[in-house]
């Protein structure tokens, strides 16, 4: 192979819209208590996950209620609301703050709930790989180029996309660091042009510092538009 592309996944590869799949609460909570909890932590964060858990929610009169409201970047949320402490996040997070969560096998993206000393259960969510995706993959190919997969998402979500899509390498559940440094890794591992091709804020440092840095321009954050080479104004891959 010659050159590389290395690419991030949501927003990316797939659409970046989620959508909740299942919903599991625990004996003796109901849906309703889990949901709720997760609007009152979800409603003042940005993330695609976030927007897609709040979709049909009025989160801004939710969001003025919030107190001690913390993002923890790569584990989940926490917040204080009517008084109960929320936190909204993954596995590990929940084991951080003194709970066991239920694990759940298979592709998707999972958001655990507790409030208070309580485990409520969890949500399921999914997120549909773009169509242009598959056709990219196969040019690229033919191109003699080798495609690189760098996400923070959970191994099985990426070995999923890799084996679906066809690409050649993937390195998951990755820290925005942590991305960047891999990058650097590969590139210094060939002479030849790395690129990179992303979508969001923790993108930025990746498209900034590959030989071509590509940004998704309609989706895509501010300062990661700012810092690439090429923007793709459609998202179209």
């Amino acid at each position: 192979r010659d050159n590389k592309i290395v690419t991030d996944k949501t927003g990316t590869l797939t659409h970046g819209v989620f959508t909740i799949q299942k919903i599991a609460t625990q004996d003796g909570v109901s849906e309703q208590e889990l949901l709720t909890a997760l609007y009152a932590a979800e409603s003042l964060s940005t993330h695609p996950i976030a927007k897609a858990i709040c979709h049909d929610v009025d989160v801004k009169s939710l969001a003025a209620k919030q107190v001690n409201y913390k993002e923890i970047a790569g584990y989940g949320v926490q917040t204080t609301y009517e008084g109960e402490n929320i936190y909204a996040g993954n596995a590990q997070f929940m084991k951080n703050n003194g709970v066991k969560a239920v694990n759940e096998e298979g592709i998707g993206t999972i958001v655990h709930c507790k409030k208070g000393d309580k485990y409520l259960g969890y949500i399921v969510l999914y997120d549909e790989v773009k169509k242009e995706a598959y056709d990219m993959v196969k040019l690229l190919h033919k191109e003699k180029k080798e495609v690189v997969l760098l996400t923070g998402d959970k191994k099985e979500n990426a070995e999923y996309i890799k084996n679906e899509l066809g690409i050649d390498r993937v390195y998951s559940e990755l820290t925005p660091d942590q991305k960047t440094s891999i990058l650097e890794k590969e590139m210094s591992s060939t002479n030849k042009a790395v690129a990179f091709v992303g979508d969001g804020i923790n993108d930025a440092p990746s498209i900034m510092r590959a030989d071509v840095g590509m940004a998704m321009g309609a989706i895509g954050s501010d300062i990661a538009v700012e810092n690439a080479d090429v923007v793709i104004m459609n998202d179209n891959l």
